[in-house]
């Protein structure tokens, strides 16, 4: 399959480009920016590449969060948009499980994403598998645990491997996901905003 893949949930947007389900290229936003404008503009400069035609792209897929509130609805108003144009499918992958697909962990670990204060959107995982709901929830609720995370440092001092999500998990998760969670009714894409546990 060929296809875009696109992160938008945390401060820095990524856009990827698959061929035959292999990763070919990345393009990073600036830390902070506008998704609603850097995103189209990404996709915009990988296709003007000529890797691949319009017509030759078979979905898209898109990060539907946990995460930042206007980044997943930036990026979700825009794959609505450009699957509309192309009649393509779309697939949602969620963020979280998108940052758990490369990491080969074993025993209790928690994959974190800073949300606000000292809360973070978080699952819990088992050898890989998840053993938890996606919860939003001070840190120093699972500071026992081992944590994998994005933007934790000012927040958190202990068992802490920093990872940034991004377009290229994404895609991949994306693969595993197309038969059974693409949609047509890109009306029924819905994001996953997650709010704050007490």
């Amino acid at each position: 399959m060929n296809f875009i893949s696109i992160e938008a949930s945390i401060d820095i947007a990524s856009v990827s480009l698959f061929l035959n389900n292999k990763h070919i290229k990345m393009i990073k936003s600036d830390r902070d920016s506008h998704h609603s404008r850097s995103i189209p503009i990404m996709v915009e400069s990988i296709i003007n590449e000529n890797i691949i035609k319009t017509d030759e792209i078979d979905y898209i897929a898109i990060s539907i969060g946990p995460g930042s509130y206007a980044g997943i609805k930036a990026g979700t108003s825009f794959v609505k948009g450009f699957a509309y144009a192309l009649n393509i499918p779309i697939v949602p992958v969620n963020s979280i499980e998108a940052m758990n697909f490369n990491i080969n962990e074993t025993g209790e670990y928690y994959i974190s994403i800073y949300s606000h204060r000292d809360y973070v959107y978080c699952q819990k995982f088992n050898n890989g598998k998840p053993d938890s709901k996606q919860l939003c929830i001070q840190i120093s609720t699972i500071e026992k645990y081992k944590i994998i995370g994005y933007k934790l440092n000012d927040i958190f001092n202990g068992d802490l491997k920093e990872v940034s999500p991004n377009s290229i998990n994404v895609g991949y998760k994306s693969i595993e996901l197309y038969n059974k969670e693409s949609i047509m009714d890109y009306d029924s894409l819905s994001p996953n905003y997650l709010k704050t546990s007490n």
